[in-house]
């Protein structure tokens, strides 16, 4: 796999991709620091790179540890979202009457 070409892939994990990156890294041989922080941060999921941004990251002031931090945390985020949402269109289609009711001691 070539440097320039690498970024994470739909099913690939942040700390499996990360650690990939690195492997390229150790490859190449020396590089700046900076290069390999933006390096990680432009080639993650859109999704990943715009929650950092919202979140108050940015690829020119976070360091490696930050990015890595929030990137598993959102993508940790993102799972639990997709379960749930799957989890109560599960319990919807089988008794959608009851997400209506309320009992009268709870009213």
């Amino acid at each position: 796999m070539n440097l320039e070409d690498l970024c994470q892939g739909s099913q690939q994990t942040v700390l499996k991709y990360m650690y990939e990156l690195q492997e390229l890294f150790n490859m190449v041989g020396a590089m700046p620091l900076e290069f390999k922080v933006l390096k990680l941060w432009y080639t993650l999921r859109p999704r990943i790179q715009k929650t950092m941004c919202k979140d108050g990251l940015h690829p020119d002031t976070s360091t490696w540890d930050e990015i890595v931090a929030k990137s598993k945390v959102i993508e940790i985020a993102d799972h639990v979202i997709v379960k749930g949402c799957s989890a109560l269109s599960d319990i919807s289609s089988h008794n959608s009457l009851s997400l209506l009711y309320i009992p009268p001691h709870r009213r």
